[in-house]
């Protein structure tokens, strides 16, 4: 399962889908009554999700030289989702101007290659132990953290001018 990305992708709204179900749609709001819990929690985990482009497990993402360009206006999407498993995202490629993380990780581990993001709200972002291997990565000039991770694994990876914390995770590796 790999995804060729053949322009550059600006998106503005987009529908979204229950984190939970991803069959059930959702009108908007981060927290959506219809949604159903994700996990059994208080109404916080009933997400509605707004993603670019979701990666499902085990599939890959190809930016094939080209842009994710988000929103300036804070709609509730990331340009990149990984919910659950293993995903990958390789370049040559960017992921930019985005009011949420570049990259959202739910209980999963991504693979990245070959890429910049920046301009964000945040770089990479995962809840729920999510973990990053990355090789020849650039995070700069997000607006909060460049990541927050449970582990990273990287080798030529750059994190420079975030607002906050470079890389947060629990276990850091080179």
């Amino acid at each position: 399962k790999t995804a060729v990305l053949q322009i550059d992708l600006d998106c503005t709204v987009l529908p979204g889908s229950c984190v939970a179900d991803p069959s059930i749609p959702c009108t908007g709001v981060p927290v959506d009554p219809v949604c159903p819990s994700a996990v059994p929690a208080p109404q916080e985990s009933r997400t509605c999700h707004h993603g670019m482009i979701q990666v499902p497990s085990g599939a890959t993402l190809d930016l094939n030289g080209h842009a994710l360009i988000g929103d300036p206006i804070g709609l509730p999407y990331s340009p990149v989702n990984c919910f659950g498993g293993s995903c990958r995202v390789n370049g040559p490629g960017e992921i930019r101007d985005s009011s949420r993380p570049g990259i959202l990780l739910y209980r999963a581990r991504l693979t990245i290659r070959d890429v910049s993001i920046h301009d964000n709200e945040a770089g990479i972002v995962a809840s729920d132990r999510g973990s990053v291997r990355a090789t020849n990565l650039s995070i700069s000039d997000n607006l909060y953290n460049g990541t927050e991770l449970t582990r990273l694994v990287g080798e030529n990876v750059s994190v420079t001018n975030n607002g906050r914390n470079g890389i947060g995770a629990v276990t850091l590796s080179a």
